[in-house]
């Protein structure tokens, strides 16, 4: 058990931890406060940002947890960094500032390090944490938090960083971000370690009318960001000429019917609606998030992508055109 006992005192609230050193190792397997009433199944006003898209034996990657606006700070927290479909905490953590962080042992090794939480019960906007990945890969790697604002007030497990991708493991399952979630999408590295198309010219995301990023991976694929200002969606098209048709597409779209935001890859036969592949073959690790007017998204491609099989279009190649447009959609359609 850990989380906040709430005790009144001559008509005064205070709030006092049950575990003030945080969360116990028994809490690792469902980390689960274990106090108040239900858990929260609403969007949580919090997120996990990390420094790094893609990680390596022995990388160091910061972690941090923070509100999102103007949300409520929080008390407590806990978390850890597992693989797709695993409850088996990865990797060791380093507390950067001890007064409010302590690493936790998670399974049967001794000074394992592998999970985080709160040392006391002051609120916090936000904590920062260096993980450090096995030695050996262990395949993609999500950061996963709970997240206790009050007693009564938790999420358990739903706060979610962008998946750190192992570039010799497989494809991971499309997965939606939270529309509250910015997925960081970033100019870093613009002209170093990827290539960008950004316009106004030099803009930064979320500051971009358009944004588009690609980054060659180890394994034959390419990470791709898509960001822009719309309501709607936001496209990126490859193509061999400087015109619509006979282009590969991803779409980077925000339904407003169910509040998520995802990409699509779809076929351009001429000027007429792109043709989705249903299958979304080509296309993994999906990350999207629509806030404050900036549709974003994440997603890897193959180098030599078919699009469905209608013609294939390789991405390292010099000598293609990027067509971006953006605009409105009716449910997750343009």
């Amino acid at each position: 058990m850990w989380g906040v006992i709430i005790v009144s005192l001559l008509g005064l609230t205070a709030g006092v931890w049950a575990y003030p050193s945080g969360a116990p190792a028994s809490a690792c397997l469902d980390m689960t406060p274990q106090h108040g009433p239900s858990e929260q199944t609403s969007t949580p006003p919090y997120e996990l940002v990390v420094s790094n898209d893609t990680y390596a034996g022995g990388d160091e990657i910061e972690v941090t947890l923070r509100r999102t606006g103007n949300s409520a700070q929080f008390r407590g927290f806990f978390i850890q960094a597992r693989t797709p479909g695993s409850t088996d905490a990865q990797g060791q953590f380093t507390t950067v500032d001890s007064g409010t962080t302590k690493t936790v042992n998670c399974g049967s090794v001794a000074n394992s390090e592998n999970g985080v939480t709160h040392t006391g019960r002051t609120d916090k906007t936000t904590v920062t944490v260096t993980w450090t990945a096995p030695a050996n890969r262990v395949g993609h790697i999500q950061f996963r938090a709970t997240v206790v604002e009050t007693e009564d007030v938790f999420w358990v497990t739903k706060v979610k960083s962008s998946y750190v991708q192992d570039p010799t493991a497989g494809p991971l399952p499309t997965q939606a971000t939270s529309s509250g979630q910015d997925i960081g999408v970033t100019s870093s590295g613009c002209g170093s370690t990827k290539g960008c198309y950004q316009a106004p010219s030099n803009c930064a995301p979320p500051s971009c009318d358009y944004f588009s990023s690609w980054q060659t991976l180890s394994n034959n694929s390419v990470l791709v960001e898509v960001s822009g200002t719309s309501n709607g969606y936001v496209a990126v098209g490859i193509s061999h000429d400087n015109m619509m048709g006979l282009d590969v597409i991803y779409e980077c779209v925000y339904d407003s019917d169910t509040g998520s935001t995802t990409a699509f890859s779809s076929w351009s036969p001429g000027k007429t609606r792109p043709e989705r592949d249903s299958t979304q073959g080509g296309i993994w690790a999906i990350s999207g998030s629509y806030v404050n007017g900036v549709v974003s998204c994440k997603f890897i491609i193959a180098i030599n992508d078919a699009a469905a099989g209608r013609r294939q279009v390789k991405v390292n190649d010099l000598n293609f055109y990027l067509l971006m447009s953006k605009g409105s959609t009716t449910g997750s359609r343009f």
